[in-house]
C-alpha cells in the first residue's frame, strides 16, 4: 500500500504540480495577504479587534472549503479524463459546495469530541482527584482518549474525497470513507499517512527556515516587512504541500476501491 501511495502522489506531483499551482495561485494569494494583515505587530499585538477575528474565520473557512475542494477536484477530473476544466468552473464548484464542506467539517469535529469523551473523563478524574484509585485511572484514560480518535480520524479521513469526487451526501461520505478502509488496515494505513505528512512537515519547516535566511536583508527596511515576506512565500510554496497531500489521501481513495492509484489514465508516467 505505502509503495502504491508514494508512486501514484510522486507522478502526478512531477507531472501536475505546476498546472494545478496555476489554478490556486488566487486563493492563496488571498489566503497569504489575509495572514499578512493578521500578522501582529508591535502596535496591534495587544489590540486584536473584530476585524481580526473575523478575518480569522474568513481564512479558516477558506481553507476548510476552497482548499479541500479545488486540489481533490482537480486530481479526480486528470485521473479521470487526463484534463482539467477552466479555473472559473473549479472556483464556481467550490462555491457550490461550501456549505456541505462546512457541514462535514463541523460534523467531523463533532465526531472526535464524542469520540474523546470516554478518555478525556478518566484523565479528568485521574488528574482532578487526589483519590489513589482514580489516579491509577491516568494511563487507561490515556489509551481511551487517544486510539479511538486515531482509529475513527484514519477511518473517515476520506469522506471529503467522497463528498466531492461522488457527489454523495455528508452522511453518506461518513459512512462511504468508514466502510471502505477495513478495521485491520486502519493501523497500518495511519502510520503510513503519519509518515508521510512528517517528512512533508518536515520539508516545509525547512523551506521555511530558508527562506527567513534568504529575506533577511529585508529586516534593513523593517521586521514587518520581513516578516510580510516570509508569510507571503511561504504562502504561496504551501499549495504544492497541499496539492502532494491530496493526491496522498486520493491515492488512498483509488487503493481501497480497487483502481490502480499508479497510473493516471491519460498521460502515463
Amino acid at each position: 500500500m505505502f509503495k502504491h501511495i508514494l508512486d501514484f502522489s510522486n507522478n502526478l506531483f512531477k507531472t501536475k504540480a505546476i498546472e494545478f499551482f496555476k489554478i490556486l495561485f488566487p486563493i492563496m494569494l488571498l489566503i497569504s495577504l489575509i495572514t499578512i494583515i493578521n500578522t501582529p505587530t508591535e502596535q496591534t499585538a495587544n489590540n486584536f479587534t473584530g476585524k481580526y477575528i473575523f478575518l480569522d474565520v474568513i481564512s479558516t473557512l477558506l481553507q476548510a472549503t476552497v482548499l479541500a475542494y479545488i486540489p481533490t477536484k482537480l486530481i479526480h477530473d486528470y485521473h479521470q479524463t487526463g484534463a482539467n476544466s477552466s479555473i472559473s468552473d473549479y472556483y464556481y464548484g467550490a462555491l457550490v459546495f461550501v456549505l456541505k464542506l462546512i457541514g462535514l467539517s463541523l460534523i467531523f469535529v463533532l465526531i472526535i469530541a464524542i469520540t474523546a469523551m470516554p478518555g478525556g473523563l478518566l484523565l479528568f478524574l485521574a488528574t482532578e482527584t487526589n483519590s489513589g484509585s482514580y489516579g491509577m485511572l491516568a494511563p487507561i484514560g490515556g489509551i481511551i482518549l487517544i486510539l479511538p480518535i486515531l482509529f475513527i480520524f484514519t477511518k473517515l479521513c476520506l469522506s471529503p474525497i467522497f463528498l466531492i469526487c461522488e457527489g454523495k451526501s455528508i452522511q453518506d461520505s461518513f459512512l462511504a470513507s468508514y466502510y471502505s478502509i477495513p478495521n485491520n488496515k486502519a493501523a497500518l494505513l495511519f502510520i503510513q499517512l503519519v509518515t508521510i505528512f512528517v517528512m512533508m512537515v518536515l520539508v516545509i519547516g525547512l523551506v521555511a527556515i530558508i527562506l527567513g535566511l534568504a529575506l533577511t536583508p529585508l529586516m534593513s527596511f523593517s521586521l514587518g516587512t520581513y516578516t510580510s515576506g516570509v508569510v507571503f512565500l511561504t504562502t504561496l510554496i504551501s499549495a504544492f504541500f497541499l496539492i502532494y497531500q491530496q493526491s496522498v489521501l486520493y491515492s488512498v481513495y483509488l487503493y481501497f476501491k480497487n483502481e490502480d492509484p499508479d497510473v493516471v489514465k491519460q498521460d502515463e508516467v
